[in-house]
């Protein structure tokens, strides 16, 4: 009794759904080729607007990050396209952890050795409003992001420390990561291209010999 085997495209599927995070760089990887390292512009501008795009883009100022980043960018000569992807990381999603986490680091490099009483109980009633009002249906809403005036100003330092901690950490790895990202790929394109070119090559010559 013979067995058929299974077609090759099912197989390839039954592959593809073990490997999840390989599926999961395939999507990744997709938007970083595409949008920054295929970009037809140096290295160092291509990496500029990657560091440009974390440190606006950490900053509390979404709804406007965009068009600062356009303007830093513009002003310092960066690539502006490569910077869209790292400000958009920030977005009414991931808002909320994203300050919270860089509140608690600016907190933490402000006051090492603690708050006062006072102080502490001032955060904790702002954050436990916060969080009352906090739905995730209205973070499209302009007056929700407008009511949290009072509680960016009693936040408001270690916020904006914090939020150009991590923004420049983040931007200036990123900016190495692109820079030599970059110049690895289209090393590897030159690469194909020649290998390319003689497999062509050599072709022809069979071709011409067979003639």
């Amino acid at each position: 009794m013979t067995t058929e085997n299974p077609p090759i495209g099912a197989v390839k599927r039954a592959v593809r759904q073990r490997r999840p995070f390989r599926r999961l760089w395939l999507r990744v990887r997709r938007p970083i080729v595409n949008r920054i390292l295929h970009l037809d512009d140096s290295p160092h501008r291509i990496a500029l607007g990657v560091f440009l795009g974390f440190v606006v883009g950490w900053t509390p100022t979404m709804g406007a990050q965009i068009f600062l980043y356009l303007i830093v960018a513009y002003l310092l000569r960066a690539n502006r396209a490569s910077g869209v992807l790292p400000v958009l990381l920030t977005n009414p999603i991931t808002a909320v952890p994203v300050y919270v986490f860089n509140w608690r680091i600016g907190r933490w490099l402000l006051h090492p050795t603690g708050l006062s009483a006072a102080d502490r109980a001032a955060q904790r009633h702002a954050m436990d409003q916060f969080l009352n009002d906090f739905q995730v249906t209205r973070l499209l809403d302009g007056d929700f992001w407008s009511s949290l005036s009072p509680t960016f100003r009693i936040f408001g330092l270690e916020l904006i420390v914090g939020c150009l901690v991590v923004g420049v950490a983040c931007g200036l790895a990123g900016y190495f990561t692109t820079y030599y990202g970059v110049i690895m790929y289209r090393r590897r394109r030159a690469q194909r291209a020649a290998h390319a070119a003689q497999d062509v090559a050599a072709a022809n010559r069979e071709m011409a010999v067979q003639a």
